[in-house]
């Protein structure tokens, strides 16, 4: 009896020991593979953020007049004139947007000005720094007053009126404002492929920005 008890108690130790051991390497293997999936989740989130971040472009416009919270706003990169309204708390209950193209597309540090009902027509014929001109439909893009061709704001038709700028040429001076953004003076169309010295000369009577 006693090399019996002795037997068993020898097993019961082992057994009690193996199973110790086959706790230990299962345990360590489980939080390995926890670590390992924790780590590859957060790379992989990680990766998904500086991507979204990459494509995710944006730019800033000072909206003012006739809105709820006039200032400084980020939008995303091709946001539209509604999109800034909305932003800025939306308008007015005296504001005029009979004349304002809502689906125009902005362009960093770009100046939005939202008229008044009463000076709404006085806005039209201003020329300011502001993009109140690219705001307003097509027939305000070129100035009443004085006739000039607003480069920053002209449809390709408009464009094509100026001698010796024909449609390929108009095309040129939209995809270069739309990439680079508004012209600063008028010189600077100089920088449009095509357009050199003598066609400038030809030209500079006639522009405006």
């Amino acid at each position: 009896m006693k090399i019996n008890k002795k037997i068993i108690a020898a097993i019961s130790i082992i057994t009690l020991v193996i199973s110790a051991i086959l706790y230990n390497i299962l345990y360590t293997n489980n939080k390995k593979n926890e670590i390992f999936n924790e780590f590859d989740f957060e790379e992989e989130n990680n990766i998904e953020s500086v991507d979204e971040r990459e494509e995710t472009k944006t730019i800033f416009i000072d909206i003012g007049g006739e809105v709820i919270n006039p200032g400084l706003y980020e939008l995303k990169e091709n946001a539209r004139v509604n999109d800034a309204i909305i932003a800025a708390g939306g308008t007015t209950n005296k504001a005029d947007l009979t004349e304002i193209n809502l689906a125009y597309v902005l362009s960093d540090a770009l100046k939005i000005t939202i008229p008044k009902k009463e000076e709404g027509q006085k806005e039209n014929s201003k020329k300011n720094t502001s993009i109140s001109s690219s705001l307003m439909t097509s027939k305000a893009d070129v100035s009443q007053v004085s006739g000039l061709i607003n480069i920053n704001t002209a449809t390709k038709n408009q464009l094509k009126n100026l001698e010796g700028i024909g449609d390929s040429t108009a095309q040129k001076i939209i995809d270069y404002r739309t990439q680079n953004g508004q012209f600063n003076k008028t010189e600077d169309i100089k920088n449009v492929s095509g357009i050199g010295e003598s066609k400038y000369q030809k030209i500079k009577d006639k522009i405006s920005i």
